[in-house]
């Protein structure tokens, strides 16, 4: 059994690993044959089958992070602390940076305010 969490103070790694989760990527092999790997410490990569690896970061890379914003339709803007993610208003959340707000909104879209993670 894991420990309950805030959504809003979860570290950039538990929030990429949990927008994982709920995009279903764990089980998806895209058009150009990635594979997810996810490292012990619970860390996602893509992986070719040439071997190159790359982080899954949507909480950071806007190739990825954009993605989930345009296909769950959230809204991002400035606000005066940061920023702030909504999704027609059944989830809100802020961050520093516009995908941090807006993969916190994403979470709790799927799971609620809180979350149970393995430590």
């Amino acid at each position: 059994m894991g420990t309950m969490h805030e959504v809003d103070s979860l570290k950039v790694s538990q929030l990429d690993y949990l927008i994982a989760e709920a995009e279903g990527i764990w089980y998806v092999r895209t058009l150009d044959d990635f594979i997810i790997r996810v490292t012990e410490d619970n860390q996602l990569f893509y992986t070719t089958k040439g071997g190159r690896s790359f982080p899954f970061s949507p909480c950071i890379d806007w190739r990825q992070g954009g993605a989930i914003i345009e296909k769950n339709n959230i809204s991002v803007m400035r606000v005066a602390e940061g920023w702030e993610a909504n999704c027609n208003g059944a989830a809100v959340a802020q961050g520093n940076t516009p995908l941090l707000a807006a993969m916190r909104t994403r979470i709790k879209m799927k799971y609620g305010g809180t979350v149970e993670l393995d430590e």
